[in-house]
């Protein structure tokens, strides 16, 4: 059998020119490395943290409406730029308000009619008096009634939307004709 290299010394040489005998070395992690991923990471979490408060801050300041501004006299014109987005109506006189509070099978109407309202609540009379409307903005506005409960009014199209009551933190939805 023919060799054209001897195979002793070409092994030697291979090990020589790290061969195969040298494998990457598993680095350990001193105790300072550890310390630095530990701190990383907790600066990590407490800057989400702290995005986190910015966003919810941010999404109930912008949320909050209403104001203090003093109501407006109730007018017989109602708004009908549907079209551009303006749907918080300048009265109520002639409309119908139809509810249903969150989370309830509740449902309510309140009637506006000459500068007053009728309040029933799953088909029942409760209430009846005179009230105060203010549009604060072409998709919201506030209406209080004659036993101090304020309605903020958020329209989500012509006809309809979300409300709150922040006295007693109630929300749902409505409709209007």
């Amino acid at each position: 059998m023919c060799q054209l290299f001897p195979v002793h010394s070409f092994q030697k040489e291979w090990e020589k020119s790290d061969g195969l005998k040298h494998h990457p070395k598993k680095v350990k992690q001193s105790p300072s490395n550890t310390t630095i991923m530990k701190k990383t990471k907790m600066k990590t979490v407490c800057s989400l943290f702290a995005l986190l408060a910015l966003f919810v801050t941010a999404l109930v300041l912008t949320g909050c409406g209403g104001g203090d501004d003093p109501p407006r006299a109730n007018s017989n014109t109602t708004s009908t730029n549907s079209a551009s987005g303006d749907w918080a109506p300048d009265s109520l006189d002639g409309k119908t308000y139809n509810g249903h509070i969150g989370g309830t099978t509740t449902t309510w109407q309140i009637v506006f009619t000459g500068g007053t309202y009728s309040y029933a609540e799953n088909g029942v009379h409760l209430d009846s008096g005179g009230y105060t409307y203010t549009k604060t903005s072409s998709t919201t506005s506030v209406l209080t009634l004659a036993d101090g409960t304020t309605l903020q009014f958020t329209y989500t199209g012509p006809k309809n939307g979300n409300y709150l009551i922040s006295k007693s933190a109630e929300t749902g939805t409505f409709t209007s004709n």
